[in-house]
């Protein structure tokens, strides 16, 4: 399965990918910029055997490298000693996502607050070595540095804006097609879903509450679009299955949903409202069922279905890896969600590259003698 010659139809195509490729550049300098001002302990923090232990190995050149290896977090306060809380092990949660009631996200936001307006002056940190003695020292945290990112966020920005490129790629060869226009709009979804959710997910200890919740708002939206654009493109490609009203309708609960969530987040009375992952997930593979049968007397059609189906199962074979290897052997692969669905974006986009530069030629009959 051979690619055919690469050729752009939109008549700015040059233009469109020189802004294309600023905007993601500055997406990517605003996320690293948010994410160095962060206050850095020089610690990397994970959670210890006990219940509510955090456990941390000093960087040699940071703040805290009195700390040493293996010291268990206990108290962290002014350096008055004032405002003193216990750092626990739920405050490295990557994510609010799993609290499933208000008081749990707003008490969860309240101690990452805590923990952040400490951060910004100097703090009296209490400590239990390896050999199980206590001790307390004042640390100054510093501007966090470049070298201190964890390797996770260069590879979810990484991803998110080959995602970003390629949409985008895949919009400028077929700018009039409702599959590749809706295709383009989630390329910008990733890029907006992926940068914000890397802030807290990579975060050195904690980031202001409000700040959490507004980045996890910008995030779960992204992703619910996302969703709904991914629905739109396997409902209308190779062969459209459905019109636009009743597309339209499809996607119409979802944003009504998504609205009530948001306004019950205002009023106090929600938690951040979670994507629809179950009811989107249900219409993408219905749609993909639906597709792959209408395609069988469609040649061109099944061979974009090809391309489609070898990455989305080397994306359901990364993800079931990731999901084996973390709980039978603790190792967790780099970024697992966040692979496979890249592995599958690219799948939907490959098809529809196929598809696009490579339109099928009518077959002609043997002339009769």
């Amino acid at each position: 399965m051979s690619f055919p010659r690469f050729v752009v139809r939109h008549p700015h195509a040059g233009r469109i990918a020189l802004l294309a490729l600023l905007a993601c550049l500055t997406v990517n300098a605003i996320a690293l910029w948010a994410a160095l001002q962060q206050p850095w302990l020089g610690l990397e923090l994970r959670v210890g055997e006990s219940e509510h232990g955090v456990l941390a190995d000093a960087v040699p050149y940071g703040p805290a490298h009195a700390l040493g290896q293996d010291a268990q977090l206990l108290d962290l306060a002014t350096f008055t000693g004032s405002g003193a809380i216990r750092v626990r092990a739920d405050d490295l949660a990557s994510t609010a996502s799993h609290l499933d009631t208000v008081e749990d996200q707003q008490r969860f936001f309240a101690r990452q607050s805590h923990l952040a307006g400490l951060l910004q002056q100097p703090v009296l940190l209490s400590w239990k070595t390896r050999f199980g003695a206590m001790a307390q020292t004042v640390i100054t945290p510093a501007p966090r540095p470049v070298s201190a990112l964890p390797s996770t966020w260069w590879w979810r920005q990484g991803l998110s804006s080959a995602a970003f490129m390629l949409a985008v790629m895949v919009w400028l060869v077929r700018p009039a097609a409702a599959a590749a226009r809706w295709f383009g709009l989630s390329g910008v979804m990733v890029l907006l879903s992926v940068s914000a959710a890397t802030l807290y997910r990579t975060r050195d200890l904690a980031i202001a509450g409000d700040s959490f919740r507004h980045l996890m708002v910008l995030s779960h939206t992204a992703t619910t679009v996302f969703g709904c654009t991914l629905m739109a493109v396997l409902l209308l490609f190779p062969g459209a299955l459905i019109r636009q009203r009743t597309l339209a309708a499809i996607i119409a609960p979802f944003a009504v949903w998504w609205a009530l969530g948001l306004a019950g987040m205002a009023s106090g009375d929600s938690v951040v409202p979670r994507v629809p992952a179950l009811p989107i997930m249900g219409v993408l593979l219905t749609a993909a069922a639906l597709q792959f049968r209408a395609s069988r007397h469609r040649p061109a059609d099944r061979v974009a279905w090809r391309w489609m189906g070898t990455f989305v199962l080397l994306g359901a074979v990364w993800l079931a890896g990731a999901l084996i290897t973390g709980a039978f052997y603790g190792v967790q692969l780099r970024a697992g969600w966040v692979t496979a669905a890249v592995l599958v974006y690219a799948g939907v986009a490959a098809g529809l590259l196929r598809q696009y530069l490579a339109p099928p030629k009518p077959r002609t009959r043997p002339a009769s003698v």
